[in-house]
């Protein structure tokens, strides 16, 4: 499975009072990151549907290894694989890292998401993922 990347650059506006990365932004980026791969594989992370219902890939499952601060000004490239999915799941491993994809790991993790819809007035369930998503993936 091809690895995606998304590249950003770090704002003032998500330090935190020792001028450093949050800890909880990282895995922002990783969610923006998120969005940005699923979109490329030709599906939403969330679609509504009628009735206030809808379907998606809520996160069930996230492990996360910090080992380097990021700052304001810093660029970064989160790198996103796909790990073989399951009926519903769909884990993936993440890195990020400072400056491009061969500069200082910041970052690292995996994270499991579940295809699930989520009727209007009843729970969310999971789904079976999508077969072009399987094709799309490789799989």
């Amino acid at each position: 499975m091809d690895a995606f990347s998304y590249r950003a650059t770090v704002s003032f506006a998500d330090t935190d009072a020792a001028g450093i990365v949050h800890f909880s932004n990282i895995l922002r980026y990783v969610e923006r990151a998120e969005e940005e791969w699923l979109r490329s594989l030709g599906t939403a992370q969330f679609e509504a549907m009628d009735g206030g219902g809808f379907r998606g890939f809520p996160k069930v499952n996230i492990q996360t290894d910090y080992r380097c601060p990021l700052f304001p000004g810093d660029s970064f490239v989160v790198t996103i694989v796909a790990r073989k999915p399951g009926r519903s799941s769909l884990p993936y491993e993440f890195s990020v890292h400072r400056g491009g994809a061969d500069g200082v790991l910041a970052a690292r993790g995996v994270v499991t998401l579940a295809y699930a819809l989520k009727a209007s007035a009843g729970k969310m369930s999971p789904i079976a993922l999508p077969e072009s998503l399987r094709q799309r993936l490789g799989c």
